[in-house]
């Protein structure tokens, strides 16, 4: 009988376009900030048009597929010509049918089997074979590779491409290692682009100044006149006879001709480069699907095996899969039954089809390392019992040191189940999940490439059985960390639960009209964006509420961005959560808001700014009723320190810092701009200096008697500004100064009064009230 690992606490895609950029790089929301490893090289793909993305994300951390490198391809080397194709899985209507074949005619891709395989992510080793074809290279050697601690893992077939763009210094790795088998992110595909080519001549005309570096010319009717290009000429795919004219230049590298023979350059004035050379036309290097002539196309979407004639397979026991997994004759697997696989490692290089009706796979205290895809099909109910198929790794006792490690795909269907619990998770790949994914390490999760949630994904209170007490434990979470360059794409429902450690946002995170809920520590340093209806929280909860009986604190550090819009929310709540804005933190409402609720705090050192109107509120709120679905929570308070700076464009109440309930404040010791509204005895201690200026923008207080704005602050109410106490009985009172500038208005209602400091008015209509 299996351990199973229990979950016991469940109640809480971009595609890469490939037409010239509609944005800026610096218009993407996840663009790296300047200074980036990824900066220039993802400045540069934009603006050549190579990347583009969409809904305002250019996604560096997704993963590239066969498709989207045909198409970047043709736009770099302006391939015009398109071969005839047969592929079972490229039709007519395919986005990318148009640039396959022209990809084809190119030579850079072949297809294997009657197939393309558009939608397979690569791995780094496949997408230097395919632009070694590109670039014409000469076969490297394994000498080349030496230098690579995991040399070792390029495959056979690939050593004499990969090799060939280490050598012409166009791959370089990362801390002594290629990562030969991982998928290759759009930003580490845009660095090696940025490696290879620097500059793109597009129109005709005549130039007399290059860039440094590799030059490709995708136009006819250019000339080149008394210049120095230091790497090689590229001469595009649709250049013809004539089309390029070399007058007095040096080319330091190769004159590599794409398209047409050598009269597509001319070379005058005593030009001269280090060689010609002449890519075979498509008729005579047209890949094939031969392992020798097409290897690469062979093995993508599976690393492990060449052949073209192998067919996909069904397997009912762990020792067919296991056979399966390294099987020249076997293309693919599909699970039926239960299967379960205990201790050892295992690399999925190969697509692999689980779950439906009682199939499962479960991996127990094994490592696990997919290179290939992972499909985790719709539970299907018989005898209205929901059956236990879909995806495992788990780790019985929980210390056992399983891992799972996740470079290709893992796709969980709607209605589809996953678990993973083990000791250390990574994905440097794609999650794709529609169905019910859970997830939980006992040490490090990290999310290196992109996750994509539509159903529910949760890192939830998991128990296991302790054999020797038979009492159930609970499992604490290790670090869960989005890297940088990494993405979290969600518009489901995301948790992470108060079992873990802590949860930092180094890269992206965008919630789409879906809710994140939060019960740790949480710290930003990259981008959260939180949009289109979104309600997301971050709380803390007490000992009652606890399964373990003890009080849980959560909390949000941001020193990067948090963006919230489109009449959405962030709620703060309970005892000892605080949300801590950096000196180096954005916040951004944009006709959103941030709610402090239930005793909860916030501290602002960095910028807060708000935008919004009377209909689409982006406010801060401290305190007010809280509404859990149709039920009212009552009013509790929260408060804020302001040491930064809190701003608005708006002049309405739609964009302020809100206090509401006694025990609710608001202490400025920074500078604030936005208006502030005042209700039921919530209070203000201004320190510093509060300045209302613009249309309306104001302080209002409308709550019973006995309010106090206190501090010796100074309060400039400006032209269009104002300040009003309108409920009978209300006492303000202010040890500062306040000042009525011209064109600023203030009104004491009923007998209502301001008390304290003296009130300069410099209003010369006298509007007084």
């Amino acid at each position: 009988m299996r351990q199973r690992v229990i979950s016991l606490f469940a109640a809480l895609c971009l595609a890469l376009a490939l037409q010239l950029p509609a944005l800026a790089a610096e218009e993407y929301i996840d663009m790296p900030q300047e200074g980036a490893w990824s900066y220039e090289p993802l400045t540069a793909a934009v603006e050549n048009g190579l990347l583009q993305g969409s809904d305002g994300l250019l996604q560096p951390s997704g993963s590239l597929t066969r498709a989207q490198l045909a198409a970047i391809l043709v736009r770099a080397f302006g391939a015009t010509e398109e071969a005839a194709l047969s592929f079972s899985d490229v039709t007519d209507s395919n986005w990318f049918a148009a640039d396959v074949a022209k990809a084809v005619a190119m030579g850079v891709f072949g297809g294997s089997g009657g197939q393309m395989r558009p939608n397979d992510s690569l791995t780094r080793q496949e997408t230097f074979v395919v632009l070694a074809r590109a670039l014409c290279l000469e076969d490297g050697t394994a000498e080349d590779l030496s230098a690579f601690t995991d040399a070792d893992q390029v495959s056979a077939w690939a050593v004499p491409e990969v090799a060939a763009m280490v050598s012409a210094g166009y791959v370089k790795g990362s801390d002594g290692a290629l990562n030969p088998l991982g998928n290759i992110t759009r930003a580490e595909f845009a660095q090696v682009m940025y490696s290879v080519v620097q500059s793109y001549i597009t129109q005709a005309g005549t130039y007399e100044t290059v860039a440094e570096g590799t030059v490709v010319v995708r136009a006819s009717g250019v000339t080149l006149r008394g210049v120095t290009v230091s790497g090689d000429l590229i001469v595009g795919d649709s250049v013809g006879s004539g089309g390029v004219t070399l007058d007095g230049v040096t080319v330091a590298g190769r004159v590599l001709i794409r398209g047409g023979d050598e009269s597509a350059v001319q070379m005058v004035n005593g030009s001269a480069a280090a060689g010609v050379v002449v890519r075979e036309t498509a008729a005579d290097s047209e890949p094939t699907d031969e392992p020798a002539d097409d290897a690469a196309d062979e093995v993508i979407g599976d690393s492990a095996v060449i052949n073209p004639d192998a067919q996909p397979v069904t397997v009912t026991t762990a020792e067919a899969f296991i056979q399966a997994l390294s099987d020249p004759d076997c293309s693919a697997i599909t699970v039926s039954g239960e299967i379960e696989i205990t201790g050892g490692s295992y690399t999925i290089g190969k697509p692999v089809t689980t779950g439906g009706l009682d199939n499962s796979l479960y991996f127990l205290n094994a490592q696990v390392v997919n290179n290939s895809t992972i499909t985790v099909l719709p539970f299907e109910v018989t005898d209205e019992t929901v059956n236990g198929s879909g995806f495992y790794a788990e780790a019985y006792p929980y210390t056992e040191p399983a891992s799972f490690t996740n470079n290709g795909t893992l796709t969980i269907q709607e209605g589809g189940y996953a678990s993973v619990v083990v000791d250390t998770i990574t994905n440097t790949g794609t999650i794709d999940n529609s169905g019910d994914f859970y997830l939980g390490a006992a040490g490090e999760t990290v999310n290196r490439g992109t996750i994509s949630n539509q159903g529910y994904f949760s890192i939830p209170i998991f128990r296991q059985l302790d054999e020797e007490t038979q009492e159930q434990i609970i499992l604490p979470c290790g670090p869960v960390t989005n890297a940088a360059g990494a993405a979290i794409n969600n518009s489901g429902d995301f948790f992470v639960s108060w079992s873990t450690e802590s949860f930092t946002n180094a890269g992206t995170i965008i919630s789409n009209g879906a809710s994140f809920e939060f019960i740790c520590p949480v710290t930003n340093t990259g981008t959260l964006t939180i949009q289109d209806g979104c309600y997301s929280s971050v709380f803390s909860i007490t000992a009652e509420m606890a399964a373990d009986g003890s009080d849980h604190i959560a909390g949000l550090t941001n020193s990067g961005t948090l963006a919230i819009s489109g009449s959405s929310a962030l709620d703060i709540m309970g005892e000892g959560a605080v949300l801590v804005n950096e000196d180096s933190g954005q916040i951004i409402c944009d006709m959103g808001s941030i709610n402090i609720f239930h005793g909860a705090e916030m501290e602002n050192y960095g910028s807060v700014s708000m935008t919004g109107t009377d209909q689409a509120y982006a406010h801060v709120m401290l305190g007010g009723d809280y509404y859990f679905g149709d039920e009212v929570i009552p009013a509790t308070p929260g408060t804020l320190v302001n040491y930064g700076a809190i701003t608005s464009d708006s002049a309405s109440e739609g964009a302020a810092v809100n206090i509401y309930n006694e025990g609710s404040v608001l202490t400025n010791n920074g500078a604030i701009t936005s208006g502030i509204y005042i209700h039921e005895n919530g209070a203000l201690v201004n320190n510093a200096e509060i300045t209302l200026e613009g249309e309306g923008k104001g302080l209002h207080v409308d709550s019973a008697a006995g309010l106090i704005i206190s501090g010796d602050g100074a309060i400039t109410i400006g032209e269009g500004g104002f300040l009003g106490a309108y409920e009978a009985g209300t006492t303000v009172t202010n040890n500062g100064t306040i000042t009525i500038l011209p064109g600023g208005g203030w009104e004491i209602a009923g007998d209502a009064a301001i008390t304290g400091s003296e009130v300069v008015d410099q209003n010369q209509t006298g509007e007084e009230a």
